[in-house]
């Protein structure tokens, strides 16, 4: 099948220069293919290259960018082992001193086992005890309310006294 095609592009190029003579130029392509073809049948090692030749090398060049087209437009943004895409591009952005704030709303599956919802900062921040309490109400307000951080509600570890609640409040203050 290769000496067919060989032959009858050879004609091809050779009938078609006697109309158009700039044809022949075609010869510089047709050529050294013809000349990859020879040797991928009687010199090459690969039984692609045998059984197929010129055309098997195109095996080879996509096994070459298989990583590329398997990140841009196989694999999802949270697909791919180390990083994900959307870590990948958060790291670019920061390395290139831009935005990396996210938009609100999420492509994860929030309702998944195994999902982390919460994980450590890189750079934390100490809070002052000064903005441990937020007061929610004015001076004319008859009973403000200072809220803490992190309240501890009745709910929060089952249905707890209110002498449970107000130590535990007052455990957590202590602790900041």
């Amino acid at each position: 099948l290769f000496y067919l095609f060989s032959g009858f592009s050879l004609i091809l190029v050779f009938s078609i220069s006697v109309v158009w003579p700039q044809m022949l130029h075609w010869l510089w392509l047709v050529i050294p293919l013809i000349l990859l073809g020879i040797y991928d049948i009687y010199y090459s090692k690969h039984n692609i290259l045998f059984n197929y030749p010129v055309i098997g090398h195109l095996r080879y060049l996509f096994e070459f960018i298989r990583p590329e087209i398997q990140q841009y437009f196989v694999a999802t943004n949270q697909s791919g082992r180390p990083f994900n895409r959307e870590t990948r591009n958060f790291i670019y952005q920061r390395a290139k001193n831009m935005d990396d704030t996210l938009p609100f709303g999420t492509q994860h599956d929030i309702t998944s086992a195994g999902y982390d919802f919460a994980t450590h900062s890189l750079y934390p921040k100490t809070v002052s005890p000064d903005h441990a309490y937020l007061t929610i109400g004015g001076p004319s307000c008859k009973q403000p309310y200072r809220a803490s951080r992190l309240n501890i509600s009745g709910m929060s570890f089952g249905a707890l006294s209110n002498t449970a609640i107000i130590a535990m409040n007052k455990e957590w203050v202590a602790k900041s």
